[in-house]
């Protein structure tokens, strides 16, 4: 029998990097001009490092699931992974410096 240590690690860790991706692009779509089409916004977004940054993030995240899905079985993974949504507002509040509503966090 493997330890799920490992699995439950590498979820946190993608819940992570998934919210990073989260709060990165939309910081970096919302200082888009607006009225844009979407291949014009399109190519505004891949010339903001954030954005790029935020997609980073992403493929980290789908990486780290990936692996913690084959090192350990869903019905552990998949619960970890909803963390996630923490993560948004922890990062949202103490990085961004946005308001989070207290019905958010109940």
């Amino acid at each position: 029998m493997r330890s799920s240590a490992l699995p439950v690690v590498l979820a946190l860790l993608s819940a992570l990097a998934s919210a990073g991706n989260l709060i990165l692009q939309r910081e970096a779509s919302r200082a888009a001009p607006a009225g844009l089409r979407w291949w014009r916004l399109l190519g505004h977004l891949l010339r903001q490092p954030r954005w790029l940054a935020g997609e980073g993030s992403w493929w980290l995240a789908f990486a780290l699931q990936a692996l913690a899905l084959h090192l350990g079985p869903m019905s552990v993974v998949q619960p970890v992974l909803v963390t996630e949504l923490v993560f948004v507002l922890l990062l949202r509040r103490l990085v961004m410096h946005w308001p989070v509503r207290g019905a958010a966090w109940s």
